[in-house]
């Protein structure tokens, strides 16, 4: 019991050494090492609004018609007026024998178009690698969901290989293939002669399957009579109504508005024909170039702003409501805590570690972002701060030169 007691009472001890010698040992590296730094980096910060709205815009409905639709267009393509929008087929029969007339009628172009090249056994190795390329192509277009390109690619593989195929047997063309194939063409157009109707647009736009029951409520010439309120109503109005028995829109013109609400105080930070950038929560992968087209206060806080774009795609002719930052400015330099930030004869600066010294470089502010600065990154004199620099930002008693530990 006596040599248990001992070990016990050893144990005891020396674990209090141990924890004593690991406070010494804090203590010695807090006192010896006070100097706290963090890396200079370069960063881009954006001076933005956040704010929520509505697009606005010139859009006529097509009106639907009974029957299976087939679209001859895809959304965000740009029509002329009297393009053909769709076709309307009688029944499930009748459109089915037009997708097989299309998918020959495909085959006979690229048939024909490879019939009018020149070509050879000398030609199959150049053409296996355009087939090797163009598979590689096609591939990245189907991973990034961009269907109407991968479909255009899809065509011209196809072309190649009836190339590959004509060259492999010495350019010699073989006419009665093709004859065949326009045979069988022209006898499935006699069977849905009368069974489909087009639609076409009465105006040039840009065309979009999404309809959501505002197209009458926001337009336009309506641009004078909006406000906070009739902007906030629409969050309570249906946005679907009718949308089931429409074939879609048609944009009609080449301009667009976004009405959003933001604080009076946000909107004193913005003016008329001012450019900025619009980041959609949703949509357009990149921001969107706009400008303001005009500023209204509700007096209560609120103020509506309008602004103003002729960037078109696919996703923004089928947005309505959308969340959305508004890029008044960015600003890109180096990023600077402000408890680093000293004062040297009068000129403002941050001491960075420089070897076993505390060299004084001078900084130039270009934004307040609230808990640091971005300051102006110029890398062409040593007196200024440099990406990477170590930034010292917590020591006492700094001055240029000095040698720290």
């Amino acid at each position: 019991m006596k040599r248990s007691s001992l070990f016990s009472t050893a144990a005891v001890i020396l674990f209090g050494a141990l924890f004593l010698f690991y406070c010494a040992h804090q203590l010695y590296t807090i006192i010896n090492n006070p100097i706290k730094t963090v890396n200079a980096l370069y960063i881009t910060v954006d001076d933005s609004i956040a704010a929520e709205g509505y697009f606005i815009r010139g859009e006529q409905v097509l009106g639907g018609v009974s029957g299976i639709v087939q679209y001859t267009v895809n959304p965000g393509e740009k029509v002329a007026k009297g393009a053909e929008i769709a076709e309307i087929f009688d029944d499930e029969e009748a459109a089915s024998i037009s997708r097989r007339i299309e998918e020959l009628d495909e085959r006979i172009q690229s048939i024909e178009y490879a019939k009018n090249q020149s070509v050879d056994k000398a030609d199959a190795g150049k053409i296996d690698s355009l087939i090797t390329m163009q598979v590689g192509e096609l591939a990245e277009t189907t991973d990034s969901g961009m269907v109407s390109k991968a479909y255009d690619q899809l065509k011209e593989l196809q072309t190649l290989v009836i190339r590959r195929s004509m060259a492999e047997q010495g350019g010699v063309f073989d006419e009665s293939a093709l004859s065949e194939l326009k045979v069988q063409s022209e006898a499935l157009k006699s069977q849905v002669n009368g069974r489909m109707k087009s639609v076409k647009t009465e105006v040039s736009g840009y065309f979009s399957r999404t309809v959501d029951g505002l197209e009458d409520v926001l337009k336009p010439d309506g641009l004078d009579t909006l406000t906070v309120q009739s902007i906030l109503a629409l969050q309570s109005v249906s946005k679907d109504a009718g949308a089931q028995s429409v074939l879609g829109k048609v944009i009609d013109g080449f301009v667009w508005y976004f009405a959003a609400v933001v604080d009076e105080k946000e909107a004193d930070t913005l003016s008329a024909d001012k450019a900025v950038k619009l980041r959609f929560s949703q949509g357009p992968s990149a921001d969107v170039t706009a400008t303001v087209n005009r500023i209204k206060k509700d007096g209560a806080g609120k103020a509506l702003v309008v602004f103003q774009s002729s960037a078109i795609n696919e996703e923004i002719v089928s947005m309505r409501y959308q969340q959305v930052d508004i890029v008044k400015r960015s600003f890109k330099g180096i990023k600077v805590p402000k408890e680093a930030v000293r004062i040297l004869n009068g000129k403002e600066g941050v001491y960075v570690v420089s070897g076993n010294q505390a060299v004084f470089k001078e900084i130039a502010r270009l934004y307040d972002t609230g808990s640091f600065y971005i300051v102006k990154a110029d890398g062409r004199n040593e007196k200024n701060l440099f990406i990477y620099d170590k930034i010292i930002v917590n020591a006492k008693d700094l001055n240029d030169k000095k040698v720290i530990k």
